[in-house]
């Protein structure tokens, strides 16, 4: 698994681990998202997100998010946690932090920020970001033992995360109910299981 100092602007690359990796490359306004990972998934919009070079992380550009513009891609039996060690990682720049704040979700892998709470999957970690600050997240399960990190640094402690049975539509920067979104960018979405 990597670490802060080697991810922090560096454009992550794929391994056989690597089940979706979304740089954002592209032209400003660009509406054309592409999975990077051996898997090359289908990634459907919903709405119309788009590229933007306003602000980036890593590289040239990065995705554009707000009420009613996110990705989606379907389900496929690589993309199970069940008990497995796993990365979830990302760049992230809110324009809006009331509300909540989607990152990724589908019915049993929630990924959201709300009412300075973290929640990942069904744990939550204090955490009170501020607008148009770029923040770097990872979320790690280690041999069951969950895990979250901002810019490098833990946030709450290790929590217990049992057997994680994930189906469906997965949506990046809105709920999977369509009702809550994100208002911002993300750059550099990664989400590998070991």
């Amino acid at each position: 698994m990597s670490n802060f100092s080697e991810l922090l602007f560096a454009k992550p690359s794929r391994s056989a681990t690597t089940k979706l990796l979304l740089h954002f490359e592209g032209a400003n306004g660009s509406s054309d998202f592409v999975d990077s990972s051996v898997y090359t998934r289908t990634i459907t919009k919903q709405g119309s997100p788009t590229i933007s070079t306003a602000w980036k992380a890593v590289g040239d550009s990065s995705g554009l998010f707000s009420t009613s513009n996110a990705l989606s891609y379907e389900h496929s039996a690589e993309l199970v946690y069940g008990t497995k060690d796993f990365e979830i990682s990302f760049y992230v720049y809110m324009t809006s932090v009331s509300g909540f704040q989607m990152f990724l979700d589908n019915p049993s892998s929630r990924i959201y920020y709300g009412s300075n709470v973290f929640t990942v999957f069904s744990k939550s970690y204090a955490w009170t970001p501020s607008i148009n600050t770029q923040y770097f997240a990872q979320i790690k399960r280690v041999s069951g033992t969950l895990r979250t990190y901002v810019n490098g640094s833990e946030i709450g402690t290790g929590q217990a995360l049992g057997d994680v049975q994930n189906n469906g539509t997965y949506y990046i920067g809105a709920a999977y109910n369509l009702s809550q979104w994100l208002s911002g960018y993300l750059d550099e979405f990664k989400i590998d299981i070991y």
